[in-house]
């Protein structure tokens, strides 16, 4: 499902005022810059990968090997750096905590953090957190590569660092005035949002993208979103969705997308204990994806675009790391109107708004005279 709407404020007006412009470095085009990074990148997998232990027979050594793994990513975009660090950008309401990089490294990758009861030490939701970057976006617009916001990825190439990022009120944005130049503006927002009726009932970061065609023409465009989920110091946080927990890497496509997803930080539902990450793919602003994916993070942190990886990267079991994975296809956008794509990842429990989800359409009748039941009763 796609929103489309005009937007009523110009955001290269409020860039104006309060935009935070990323150099780059004169004498080195993105295109080369690029194709270097991509070249010591290559060279970490090449190197590191055969390397990696086994997550559930060798889980010390694992971590130890993925801490290691992550500096070294790190390290390969240390010669694109500004001779200032760059800044992270980081908004929290209490509850839930994003760290965003203003690259160029990652530009626009956050981390989340969490705590509980809205006191106390900070918690991760995802891997690196409070370092960043490491998780990633695709954005793909028309038939041009897709483009990965961090590490590389199957057919994919590195996005160039955002034009502008700041922080307003209290949403942080990351804005590519004209994405690798296909036409097409592509605006990042991150808020921590509270929806339940009472403080700590759901608290969430709430991701939104826009995509925007400013050249005249129509654009297919889509985007994919990727988190490496870990709760506290679990790594391997069990993952389950409305429909219920298997343990096994699972693909889900539209019309049959779970409203919600769950991790958990200990023991397997329904018995769990620990933190209680919460995802919410449709209700509220969400825009229902055409994919989630849901299984092991070393199977797929270097996936790209397309599905048919994703489905090869099911079936199996968690192997001790998990991520989840969020996508809406390509669909056209005319000039004037709006890709909007929304979803959230946090805590809470929707059960403490009093929302029933049902899965299945109710069976009803028709004739002439009406519909059979009536009257008929619906929960939402």
């Amino acid at each position: 499902m796609m929103k489309t709407r005009c937007l009523l404020m110009s955001i290269g007006a409020i860039l104006l005022i309060v935009s935070l412009s990323i150099a780059q470095s004169p004498d080195t085009p993105a295109l080369e810059r690029n194709s270097n990074l991509e070249i010591r990148l290559r060279d970490v997998d090449r190197e590191l990968f055969p390397l990696m232990p086994n997550s559930e027979t060798e889980p010390d050594a694992y971590a130890e090997w993925k801490r290691n793994y992550s500096d070294a990513i790190a390290e390969a975009y240390e010669p694109l750096e500004r001779p200032m660090a760059p800044m992270v950008l980081s908004l929290n309401n209490g509850y839930v905590d994003f760290k965003m990089s203003e690259g160029p490294s990652g530009t626009g990758v956050y981390s989340e953090g969490c705590r509980p009861t809205g006191a106390g030490t900070w918690m991760r939701l995802t891997y690196y957190y409070p370092n960043t970057p490491w998780d990633w976006t695709i954005y793909k617009i028309d038939g041009h590569a897709p483009l990965k916001t961090y590490r590389t990825g199957t057919g994919t190439v590195l996005s160039p660092a955002a034009d502008s990022m700041y922080i307003l009120g209290d949403k942080a944005y990351t804005i590519w005035n004209n994405l690798n130049g296909h036409g097409c503006k592509v605006v990042q927002i991150l808020q921590c949002v509270s929806l339940g009726g009472s403080p700590g009932d759901i608290e969430q970061v709430k991701r939104t993208n826009y995509i925007i065609p400013i050249d005249g023409s129509s654009h297919n465009v889509g985007c994919m979103v990727y988190w490496d989920t870990q709760l506290n110091t679990s790594d391997g946080a069990n993952i389950a969705t409305a429909f219920g927990y298997t343990g096994i890497a699972t693909f889900h496509t539209a019309p049959s997308i779970p409203p919600t997803w769950r991790a958990f930080e200990s023991g397997t539902p329904p018995v769990t204990w620990g933190i209680e990450a919460l995802g919410i793919l449709m209700g509220f602003e969400a825009t229902m994806p055409d994919a989630f994916w849901y299984g092991n993070w070393a199977a797929t942190y270097l996936n790209g675009w397309e599905d048919a990886e994703w489905i090869g990267d099911s079936g199996g079991g968690y192997g001790g790391d998990t991520a989840a994975m969020v996508k809406w296809n390509q669909r056209t956008v005319a000039p004037g109107d709006t890709a909007i794509f929304v979803t959230y990842y946090g805590i809470g429990e929707i059960g403490s708004i009093g929302m029933n989800i049902l899965h299945g359409p109710p069976e009803l009748n028709a004739g002439c005279n009406g519909i059979n039941p009536n009257p008929a009763s619906f929960d939402a």
